[in-house]
């Protein structure tokens, strides 16, 4: 029972995710986040304790969890951005070659 009753709260999440475009993890177990600095409080550097989002196939990493909730406010194209601003060593998402870095 206690089996299924997790399955169910992971499907809940799932979908939730799904719907708002956007998947939320703890950062301390999850992927990377591709930015060093919260996108909200830029001058604040991302923690490892508040959640990461995902979006289009990376992880934006916050300095708290009360930013994750400004970012959600964010548009798609606000958000794709900022993704693109913080993928320099990677071809983007979006169709355009990343800049070249000087590292």
């Amino acid at each position: 029972m206690k089996k299924s009753s997790v399955c169910v709260a992971a499907l809940v999440l799932s979908l939730a995710a799904a719907v708002g475009g956007c998947k939320k993890s703890n950062s301390a177990s999850g992927p990377v986040a591709i930015n060093a600095n919260c996108p909200i409080m830029t001058q604040n550097a991302v923690s490892t304790k508040a959640d990461t989002v995902e979006y289009n196939g990376v992880t934006i990493g916050f300095c708290c969890n009360e930013c994750v909730d400004d970012w959600n406010g964010w548009t798609d194209e606000k958000k794709a951005e900022f993704v693109k601003a913080n993928t320099p060593e990677v071809i983007n998402k979006f169709g355009d070659p990343a800049p070249e870095s000087d590292h």
